[in-house]
């Protein structure tokens, strides 16, 4: 048997060696995917123009080829994408861009992707608000291990919002063990209608309101003076359709102090970000 010794071309073998870093085994010396946090720079004209990670590829967004192009406008992403409550916090460095995406962490409702068209979201840490406590004992966890420390993810199908799921990146605050990283379905916060449940006794009035489907109470709040308050109830529920038990309606009593006018709160995706 002959045995045919091919050689590549120096860039060919660069190019290929640089396509196949990274998607070996989880924790592997090849597991580290080239590219830098998302942030200035990571996107223009609403598209990822270089590599970004978290996780050293655990996350890993491309810039997507010049002629692809999305099914939905960025409009209608960062609507849904800011509403996440995972960008709640007063998180920074919020950027969106359209790119391909690969995921390598998972969960048993979240698949990973490998190279999918999407819209994707990130933002930065949060405001960490800690507690008087003791210094921690033991080492800190290697900073190699929270290179992404605080970062979250919000992705989009391209074609039709689907799937929609997010990422949460391998993280520590004040002094906690390191957490993640972990996957979800993605989530919206709504404010959803109310009404009033007979007349105002006193400062409270007792209302009532319907969840949306798969939905979760996140907060009731009136705002404003003695000439008037507006209202507004928020709620969670999912970005994907899922199978969902019957709407449940709800009643609570709110402390709306003296106003004389009690008004409805704009309906719609409450934005935790505004970009």
């Amino acid at each position: 048997m002959t045995l045919v010794r091919i050689v590549l071309p120096a860039a060919a073998s660069a190019l290929l060696a640089a396509a196949c870093a990274g998607f070996g085994v989880p924790g592997s010396p090849a597991d580290s995917i080239p590219g830098r946090l998302p942030g200035p720079g990571t996107v223009r004209d609403g598209r990822f123009v270089v590599p970004v990670t978290l996780d050293n590829g655990r996350l890993f967004v491309q810039p997507a080829p010049a002629g692809m192009r999305p099914s939905f406008p960025e409009s209608r992403a960062a609507a849904e994408i800011w509403a996440s409550p995972l960008m709640s916090g007063g998180r920074n460095g919020a950027v969106l861009g359209f790119g391909l995406v690969t995921t390598r962490v998972s969960a048993p409702d979240v698949p990973s992707v490998r190279r999918l068209p999407a819209w994707i979201g990130f933002a930065g840490s949060p405001i960490f608000h800690c507690p008087m406590q003791p210094a921690p004992t033991g080492s800190p966890p290697p900073a190699s291990t929270l290179a992404s420390n605080g970062y979250v993810a919000v992705v989009l199908g391209a074609k039709d919002g689907l799937p929609a799921f997010a990422y949460t990146a391998r993280s520590s605050s004040c002094g906690r063990p390191p957490k993640g990283p972990s996957v979800a379905l993605a989530t919206k916060t709504l404010s959803i209608p109310w009404r009033p449940l007979g007349a105002r006794r006193g400062r409270t009035l007792t209302i009532s309101y319907q969840l949306p489907p798969c939905g979760r109470w996140v907060s009731t709040g009136a705002s404003g003076g003695p000439a008037g308050v507006t209202l507004e109830v928020d709620a969670t529920t999912p970005d994907a359709p899922l199978p969902c038990p019957a709407p449940v309606t709800k009643t609570q009593s709110v402390d709306v102090g003296p106003a004389s006018d009690v008004r409805h709160a704009p309906l719609g995706l409450v934005p935790e970000i505004r970009h």
